[in-house]
C-alpha cells in the first residue's frame, strides 16, 4: 500500500521463501511506481493490468536478471532435462524453479506448452510433498494397498 509517510507491504508468512521474495520484489516495484494493488498472482501468468505486468517484470528482472540467466543456462537447452536445469538455476538465483521457468518462457527459450507441462508437474510434486508432511511421513495404508498387487 503506497503511502507517502508509511508505505506497507504484506507478505504471506505461510508462503515458501522464494514466493515471499517474489512478492517482496513485486510490492517494492509498486512502491517505486507509486501504485497500490492487492491481487492474487495465479499461475505466475501476466496480469491483465499494465501496472501488474510491469511490477511482475521488474520483480522478475530484479530476482533473476535475464542477461545473467541467459549466460548461466546450458548451451543445449533443448537436450537438457528442464526440471533439473530449473532446479539448478533456482539454487543459483535463490528463486523458485517456477520463477526460473517463467523467466525462460519470457525470454522465448521454451514454449508455453513446455512451461505449462513443467508448471503442472511442479505443483503436483508440491501437493504430494505437502500430503507426506501432513501425514508425518507415515504414508497412507489405503493408497499403498491400492497400488500393490494382491497376493491372496
Amino acid at each position: 500500500m503506497v503511502d507517502k509517510h508509511a508505505p506497507l507491504i504484506f507478505i504471506n508468512g505461510a508462503d515458501y521463501k522464494a514466493a515471499q521474495m517474489f512478492t517482496l520484489a513485486h510490492e517494492l516495484a509498486h512502491l517505486l511506481l507509486g501504485t497500490s494493488a492487492v491481487f492474487d498472482l495465479a499461475f505466475l501468468q501476466p496480469a491483465d493490468h499494465a501496472i501488474e505486468r510491469a511490477c511482475n517484470e521488474i520483480a522478475a528482472e530484479f530476482l533473476v536478471p535475464s542477461e545473467i540467466l541467459y549466460r548461466e543456462l546450458p548451451q543445449q537447452l533443448d537436450a537438457a532435462d528442464h526440471a533439473i536445469v530449473w532446479q539448478d538455476m533456482a539454487r543459483r538465483f535463490k528463486a523458485s524453479p517456477l520463477v526460473i521457468a517463467r523467466r525462460v518462457l519470457d525470454m522465448n527459450l521454451i514454449n508455453r506448452h513446455e512451461y505449462q507441462t513443467y508448471y503442472d508437474s511442479y505443483l503436483d510434486g508440491l501437493r504430494k510433498r505437502e500430503l507426506r508432511e501432513r501425514d508425518g511421513g507415515r504414508g497412507d495404508f489405503y493408497q499403498f494397498r491400492k497400488s500393490t498387487p494382491s497376493v491372496l
